[in-house]
């Protein structure tokens, strides 16, 4: 439901990583607000849908729509964000999912404390340590170093 004032754009927009000042990408920055706009229609969805709106938010506060420092971000929004970033970073392709667990953490990592909520990646990376540990991945104490 996060995702939902995403419809109407174009599958090109949507496959966008970086979005620039143009009039189409401006557009595509209210999606969010579109989102806690309409899941403030529906009784079960009121609590969670400031999650939704600050969903886009950057500790660094150059996210949208607000701008919000970490301080301000909602953690409920920084998991959204975290967990979308991991799937999308996971699910490009099949197969070898320790690897893609070890690159998608890294570049989490990255943007760590700027892009996301740096509780939020180093839980993420507890979690994944564990599933990689299930796999019987070598490289899985390398998901729980923190940032």
């Amino acid at each position: 439901m996060h995702d939902i004032g995403k419809m109407g754009f174009s599958d090109d927009l949507l496959r966008r990583y970086a979005l620039t000042l143009d009039p189409v990408d401006l557009e595509f920055r209210r999606h969010a607000e579109v989102a806690w706009q309409l899941l403030g229609r529906i009784a079960e969805y009121r609590v969670g849908r400031e999650y939704v709106r600050h969903q886009c938010e950057r500790p660094d506060g150059s996210g949208f729509p607000m701008c919000l420092p970490a301080e301000r971000i909602p953690v409920g929004a920084a998991i959204i964000r975290v967990a979308e970033a991991y799937d999308v970073l996971t699910s490009r392709t099949e197969g070898e999912l320790a690897a893609q667990m070890i690159l998608a953490l890294t570049q989490l990592r990255q943007g760590s404390g700027r892009l996301w909520d740096a509780r939020v990646i180093n839980a993420l990376g507890q979690i994944a340590e564990r599933r990689m540990n299930a796999l019987g991945h070598e490289a899985a104490s390398f998901a729980s170093a923190e940032v």
